[in-house]
């Protein structure tokens, strides 16, 4: 995880914490930059938070909170969980907003809580909600749905069994329905069971039926309205002792109870599996990290290695400079001695500022993808275009849908798409290296991603009649298909770098490939690759360890001013002719995240000197 000094900036308030859907997204993005987010960890501890909140609410008599509340005290609750599990310190990753935030637990604009109500629905428990009598003004109460309810278990000695009618309790509780309570928790007797996970369970009536505990409360007859009750024949009057059913409810209290030690001990299996997975990813991650350290010990000793050699070629440069500048004196009828007069102004930058990092890359293949991408585009809007475009002639080979292309198993996607946890990925949008309303996104099958999708923002309403919404859809889709036959040859060049450089080229004026010619080359690669995978694997592999010791190299280069580096570039690319290709294009991605037009005009120079060394 990254220091204190090197910790991401997140703008915090640009969330909207009242709201669901954008603070779990906000939640998402800041915990990928913190290198703690673990798709499979969170929903356990989404679960855990659930339980923790509901268990709190019905221990202080709460029957039913608001939607916006309840979402909210469980995110709280993850946020704090995913700190705890990853070891990272409360005081540097705080709740971004302040208490006072927090949503009422009475603010139903958004409902009730469903998940509340039900979890109490399966744990068989309602107790008094807080703040609220359970007494009910006769006058709230109407005669025909007013019923006092009947204990399931009545005391097997009864005082009165006379044929009179019972005198009814002074406290008896009427009960007035819920609407937003789940019917069968309402009508529940007013009984608590205790101690349910104990060996046994004792049926406990209710404080308010249990002030006279010598005389039973039955229900008097219900009356219902306009309907005219039979008389009955006095031999049927008296009524029956009422049945003992206290041996029935230890019965179900002791199979509730088994159930509920059944599922206690299932989630704990549960719980312990996934600490024992956390724990080992935990390790895992130590390991990825330290092998990450290491490499940057390595890039530094090339990149002093390399900048011993250009100090040697810097004066050969400058000793062909300073030729120069005398002859120059010379053919202006002036001494030799007055080069210095002729010698060309330079007063150029390096091309990387000398504060900027060597990029250094995680080995190839060792962090796996753990989360699904962005919300896929309709499915139906992709189709209305893609047969609006006619794109049906290109329904061959990795195009496996409208706008979709099928990606290797062993492409490394966490470090060309994702890269630094997905923070690369979101700078897509965030830099707007495509159109706003056009988004890229991935499938997932079997843990890992099968196939990249180009289409409309889901987010967005589109008007699927617009044409330009079309050519956006295939601009866009036209570059991703470009970079992912790269992809299948093993070109080790990140989607980020890609985008980013090709809009700049945009703006050059610089032609691109088009459909009919990108297709055949895409479905040429993919059947290469189809025949053979572990070949291709090696091949991405190889580049990516070749890039892992060229870019330290380029880095010295490029932090040398625009004189010296193009000539140093030049050198350094055919020091390996047999790669020249492979090395012109890792030089000249670096060189454009600096200054793209430079890089691209040097790079066409150099790319006709290889092409005229091939010929």
């Amino acid at each position: 995880m990254a220091t204190n000094q090197e910790l991401p900036v997140f703008d915090h308030s640009a969330a909207d914490f009242t709201k669901v859907g954008p603070r779990r997204v906000h939640m998402e993005r800041y915990f990928r930059s913190l290198g703690l987010w673990n798709a499979d960890q969170v929903k356990v501890l989404r679960e855990m938070s659930e339980e923790n909140a509901c268990t709190t609410l019905r221990s202080k008599g709460y029957l039913k909170v608001g939607q916006l509340y309840f979402e909210y005290v469980v995110d709280y609750g993850v946020w704090y969980n995913i700190l705890g599990y990853g070891k990272a310190s409360f005081d540097d990753h705080p709740w971004p907003v302040p208490v006072s935030a927090m949503p009422s637990k009475k603010d139903f604009s958004e409902g009730v809580s469903r998940f509340y109500q039900d979890w109490q629905l399966r744990n068989k428990s309602l107790p008094e909600s807080q703040g609220e009598s359970s007494k009910v003004p006769k006058s709230e109460v109407s005669t025909k749905d007013a019923a006092t309810p009947i204990p399931l278990a009545q005391p097997t000695a009864v005082a009165e069994t006379s044929q009179k009618p019972p005198a009814v309790v002074k406290d008896a509780v009427a009960v007035k329905y819920d609407p937003t309570i789940p019917f069968a928790l309402q009508a529940r007797p007013n009984v608590a069971t205790q101690n349910v996970r104990g060996s046994s369970a004792k049926p406990i009536v209710a404080k308010e039926t249990a002030r006279k505990p010598s005389v039973a409360p039955v229900a008097p007859k219900t009356v219902v309205a306009k309907q005219p009750v039979p008389a009955v024949p006095a031999a049927r009057q008296a009524s029956k002792p009422p049945a003992d059913h206290s041996a029935g409810i230890a019965k179900v209290g002791a199979a509730l109870a088994d159930i509920t030690l059944a599922t206690a001990a299932e989630q704990s299996v549960k719980m312990e599996k996934q600490k024992e997975k956390v724990e080992a990813e935990v390790e895992m991650a130590g390991v990825i990290e330290a092998r990450l350290a290491e490499k940057i010990n390595e890039a530094h000793a090339i990149f002093d290695e390399e900048s011993k050699d250009l100090s040697k070629q810097r004066s050969e440069i400058l000793d062909e400079k300073i030729a120069r500048a005398k002859a120059l004196a010379e053919a202006n009828e002036c001494s030799p001695d007055d080069w210095h007069y002729f010698m060309e102004d330079d007063d150029d930058e390096p091309i990387i500022p000398i504060s900027e990092v060597i990029p250094v890359r995680h080995d190839f293949g060792v962090n796996d993808v753990k989360w699904s991408g962005p919300m896929e585009p309709n499915p139906d809007s992709l189709q209305s275009i893609w047969e609006d475009l006619h794109f049906e002639r290109y329904n061959v080979g990795p195009i496996i849908g409208p706008f979709e292309i099928a990606l290797p198993e062993w492409m490394d996607f966490n470090d060309l798409v994702l890269s630094d946890d997905g923070v690369s990925f979101d700078s897509i949008e965030t830099d707007g290296l495509i159109d706003d309303d056009v988004m890229i996104t991935w499938s997932v099958n079997d843990r890992r991603p099968i196939s990249l999708i180009v289409g409309p923002r889901p987010t967005q309403k589109h008007d699927l009649s617009d044409k330009h919404l079309w050519l956006r859809v295939r601009t866009v889709w036209t570059k991703v298909a470009e970079w992912v036959a790269g992809v299948y040859k093993g070109r080790p060049h990140r989607l980020t770098d890609f985008l980013r450089y090709r809009q700049a080229q945009e703006l050059m004026g610089v032609p691109f490939l088009s459909l009919d010619v990108i297709v055949p080359i895409l479905v040429s690669a993919w059947d290469n690759i189809s025949e053979d995978p572990e070949d291709a694997a090696l091949e991405a592999r190889r580049q990516r360890e070749d890039l892992d010791l060229w870019i330290p190299q380029i880095h010295a280069i490029l932090s040398q001013k625009w004189e010296y580096a193009s000539k140093i570039a030049l050198a350094w690319v055919f020091r390996d002719e047999k790669k020249a290709r492979y090395r012109l294009q890792a030089i000249e991605y670096a060189w454009a995240v600096f200054q793209p037009t430079q890089a691209y005009e040097w790079a066409r120079t150099v790319d006709e000197k290889i092409y005229g060394r091939s010929d």
